[in-house]
């Protein structure tokens, strides 16, 4: 099963959040202004025939000033979903049927026309198959109502919604590793000192979520028990400067480790074996090994392992890359395989 984002779940609870989208939706597709009365949040849930539970994660309906009705609804993903756009349109379909059979939707003249939203916050890039693709039909194969993914991290930044709000959601997802105190000003555009909102004390939370995500991913140490007991009251900019500040200490910290440890441990083996120039070629070795046991954990595929082992052997102590090196393109996320391949490349 795909992995939902709680993250955003929560805070695009917020009609504020919603209707950012929905006011750029119909900017997008020219369906005029938004009558914001008229814009409702709806529960989609339904039981299938087979007493198979589904729900999405959000519905909202609303008017325009053109007359039109509209269904907004939005799945917010942090793995790929060979079948999101089938899902997507289950979901669309169910809950109008749902709403035309209780009477919350009628035939006056329409049914409201579905805008379908797809958030993926993964780390590597993904762009869902469509219905052609799913079928292998022709492109004339596809949904008769709009469906947009957003691949939060990896698409370009024109491309990003003209919001304050929704812009700072974007820029909180893409920073790469916590510096300076890239979270806390990633909010300070529209966030200013206390008292908060409610709703930027809500952005300050999926930030708190977002940093404690990062520091997960990466191997940092702390437990998500430990990090809700540290983090729980954290409710300022400042403390939020201070949270990510602390991560970037212990991320250094761990670079210095394991890089040190790495040259300790080549000296001491080369020491070891006595040899002619043993302590260089111990360092070597050691690099080599422990370069090898970091890339086995990012789910390098076998040929590529062999690869890297390879083109490691060629290298001398002055070529390898570090295990910092190493260490910033897992944090990054970011095509890992290729750049692997590219650092194991002996020079020429």
């Amino acid at each position: 099963m795909p992995l939902h984002d709680s993250r955003h779940k929560r805070v695009h609870l917020w009609q504020e959040v919603t209707e950012e989208w929905i006011y750029h939706f119909c900017t997008l597709l020219d369906l005029g202004g938004v009558e914001s009365s008229s814009v409702k949040m709806h529960k989609v849930e339904y039981v299938t025939p087979e007493l198979t539970r589904r729900i999405s994660d959000h519905a909202w309906s609303f008017q325009t000033d053109k007359g039109l009705k509209m269904l907004f609804l939005a799945e917010f993903q942090s793995s790929t979903d060979a079948i999101l756009i089938l899902r997507q349109a289950t979901y669309a379909l169910n809950h109008l049927l749902a709403g035309y059979e209780s009477r919350m939707y009628q035939l006056n003249p329409v049914l409201p026309q579905p805008i379908l939203l797809s958030l993926y916050t993964g780390e590597n890039r993904w762009q869902p198959p469509s219905l052609a693709e799913l079928f292998g039909a022709g492109p004339e194969y596809r949904l008769p109502f709009p469906a947009y993914h957003y691949d939060m991290r990896h698409m370009p930044a024109e491309k990003i919604p003209d919001s304050p709000l929704l812009r700072t959601l974007f820029d909180i997802e893409r920073i790469d590793e916590p510096q300076g105190n890239a979270y806390a000003t990633a909010l300070q555009p529209w966030i200013a000192d206390g008292p908060y909102t409610d709703l930027q004390r809500a952005f300050i939370d999926f930030a708190i979520a977002t940093l404690a995500r990062w520091t997960l991913d990466n191997r940092m140490g702390w437990t998500p028990e430990q990090l809700d007991q540290e983090w729980a009251n954290i409710t300022t900019l400042e403390e939020l400067t201070v949270a990510e500040r602390m991560v970037r200490t212990k991320l250094d910290a761990l670079l210095e480790e394991r890089e040190t440890r790495g040259e300790a441990r080549g000296e001491a083996r080369g020491e070891a074996r006595g040899e002619a120039r043993g302590e260089a070629r111990g360092a070597v070795r050691a690099r080599r090994e422990d370069l090898l046991d970091l890339m086995a954990n990012v789910n390098l595929a076998p040929q590529e392992l062999e690869l890297c082992r390879r083109g490691l052997e060629q290298m001398t102590l002055e070529q390898l890359p570090t295990i910092g090196d190493v260490l910033k393109v897992i944090i990054a996320a970011d095509d890992v395989s290729a750049k692997m391949l590219q650092m194991c490349h002996p020079p020429e």
